[in-house]
This record gives C-alpha cells, sequence and structure tokens, in this order.
C-alpha cells in the first residue's frame, strides 16, 4: 500500500456501488487499499481495463482516494483522466470510470456515530 494509506475508522461506512448492482466495502478492519482491475479485488469486468488498473485507499487526511497505476486506457473522475500515480480525492457520490468500461463506480460514505449521518465532503477531520 501507499505510504500514507491507512485502514478505515471504525465509524465510518464506504460502498463502492456499481451501476450493474454490484457492490464493494471499502471499510473492512485492517485493510488500507483496494486494487481494481481484472481479477483484483474488486474486478472491472471490461477488456480495456487493465490487470491491474487503480487502487483506492484510506489517507491519513481522512479522505478517501484513488490512484490510477498507469492503466493503458485511463481512470476518470466526474468526467476528468486523471494523471497516474497521482492520488486524487474521491468525493461522496463521484463518478468514476475505468477505460471504456460501461459501468460506472461511485461511493457512498457514511458515518454511523450517533450523531453522524451521509457525508457529502468526504473531509473527515480524524481518524478515531
Amino acid at each position: 500500500p501507499p505510504s500514507w494509506a491507512v485502514a478505515s475508522p471504525s465509524w465510518m461506512r464506504v460502498k463502492l456501488v456499481v451501476s450493474n448492482g454490484k457492490q464493494y466495502d471499502l471499510d473492512k478492519p485492517g485493510i488500507k487499499e483496494y486494487r481494481l482491475g481484472r481479477n483484483q479485488d474488486i474486478t472491472i469486468e471490461h477488456q480495456t481495463a487493465s490487470r491491474f488498473h487503480a487502487l483506492i485507499a484510506h489517507h491519513t487526511d481522512g479522505g478517501i482516494y484513488i490512484v490510477d497505476k498507469k492503466s493503458a486506457n485511463g481512470t476518470f473522475l466526474d468526467g476528468k483522466e486523471i494523471e497516474p500515480n497521482l492520488p486524487v480525492r474521491i468525493q461522496d457520490a463521484s463518478k468514476i470510470m475505468f477505460a471504456e468500461c460501461p459501468h460506472t463506480f461511485r461511493l457512498e460514505i457514511s458515518d454511523i456515530r450517533e450523531n453522524g449521518g451521509r457525508d457529502t465532503s468526504s473531509r473527515y477531520s480524524a481518524y478515531s
């Protein structure tokens, strides 16, 4: 994992929701990164996706970031291609696309603490 990656805090729930109906939990205890691509932690089911296309990780600054791993056909966040190997913060409900895959991916972030709720900024001040 990247040096800045940390496990998800216990009060945060994060799901990656795919337009084909699949959902992936990105808040498993002790897991610092989730690999996306063909036959990875999260499978991108399209021939234009690279074997190890991208990764998503929780950052020490409290955000959730995506990193394109020099994929052949690009990773797109809200319609803009992201630069390879540059971590980019993902906001709640951001639209993610991989290569020419017809399915869109989006994050759903929520705070399960007593006064928590759905977060729209993805800016958590501290991990607890």
